[in-house]
């Protein structure tokens, strides 16, 4: 049977990272080696995980960002499966139980991840899968309407190794065309072989943001992926980690783009016009948050540049309309678009 290593990135996350590791703790398949690597928290997460969870492995390094610290995780690791939890995120007890399983059915697939839930102070209880549909964190699937079935041919229904789900299902097949125009895979979901993580060498350590879109168009270029439709992880919300940054998110997910499909001459000229169209369509929300910031000249080189890819990209001829407007106009229209 495989061996598994559950690698946990962590940055000041006294207050959560006792919950994520009592869920790996509470594994009805246990888990061989746990690794949390404290990204040079300035706060009491080292002390919570020394005094509180003696059987954890504790590094601490620098602040490098969390691809480092996940590459410094999987430098240690000895499974022959990674997993990864963020440290303000939370696992189902049967995960790895439903995992092996998948993994020894399916031993040709090398990348496995699953459904969510979402979880946080404010947040009414409720563990129904959120990754798809109108309750997505992920933008891809609000703005397609499209599901993972839709994006994976591969079907295997089977019995979960579980006493609360009755019934799962497997989809398998490869979906980097569909992550051009954006990731839907969650970080704490996934488990990779060790044999691929070598091979592609880890994160790049050079983005301290988007670190996942970049990795993950990585793994799928080559790769089929199998997707668990079992709510087996809980995602943290309610930090506003994500938009206080939404700019310089989006600036890094261009970088994964061009790193992985522009830059890449085979790629792009096998998938030209989805990539125009993701490319495209970032430069049009950057462009869209440079308005928001009185950014105008910014606004309008990315609205350049996104026209260089797609000339008739409606979003982008939308903003730039705007764009032409007073400041005070803009935004008196989105207060009065707020409150409708």
């Amino acid at each position: 049977m495989p061996t598994f290593s559950t690698v946990i990135p962590a940055y000041n996350c006294e207050n959560s990272i006792a919950e994520t590791l009592r869920s790996i703790a509470a594994q009805t398949r246990k888990c061989e080696q746990v690794i949390v690597v404290d990204d040079g928290s300035k706060d009491n997460t080292g002390e919570v995980v020394q005094n509180h969870f003696p059987w954890v492995e504790y590094v601490k390094i620098e602040n490098s960002g969390v691809s480092v610290a996940r590459n410094t995780g999987f430098e240690r690791a000895t499974g022959d499966y990674i997993a990864l939890c963020d440290g303000d995120d939370i696992w189902h007890p049967d995960k790895l139980k439903v995992i092996e399983n998948c993994i020894v059915d399916n031993p040709e697939i090398n990348f496995f991840f699953h459904d969510f839930y979402l979880f946080g102070e404010g947040v009414p209880v409720d563990k129904s899968a959120v990754s798809e549909g109108s309750r997505s964190i992920f933008p891809f699937f609000r703005e397609t309407g499209l599901r993972y079935k839709d994006m994976m041919p591969g079907v295997k229904n089977f019995k979960p190794a579980s006493d609360e789900f009755d019934a799962a299902t497997l989809l398998t097949g490869n979906i980097f065309q569909r992550l051009i125009l954006g990731n839907v895979i969650l970080p704490s979901s996934i488990v990779i072989s060790s044999k691929l993580l070598n091979s592609l060498g880890g994160f790049d350590p050079s983005f301290r943001k988007a670190e996942e879109t970049e990795f993950f168009l990585r793994v799928a270029k080559y790769e089929d992926l199998g997707f668990v439709t079992l709510p087996l992880a809980g995602y943290r919300i309610g930090n506003g980690g994500l938009t206080s940054n939404l700019h310089d998110l989006l600036e890094h997910g261009m970088r994964a783009l061009y790193k992985n499909c522009v830059d890449d001459q085979q790629i792009y000229e096998k998938y030209k016009d989805t990539v125009d169209l993701a490319i495209a369509r970032r430069y049009s929300r950057m462009a869209s948050v440079n308005l928001r910031n009185r950014q105008r000249t910014d606004a309008w080189r990315n609205i350049m540049n996104g026209l260089r890819f797609r000339l008739f990209e409606v979003n982008l001829w939308k903003i730039f309309i705007a764009s032409l407007l007073p400041f005070f106009v803009l935004e008196t229209l989105s207060g009065s678009g707020k409150k409708q």
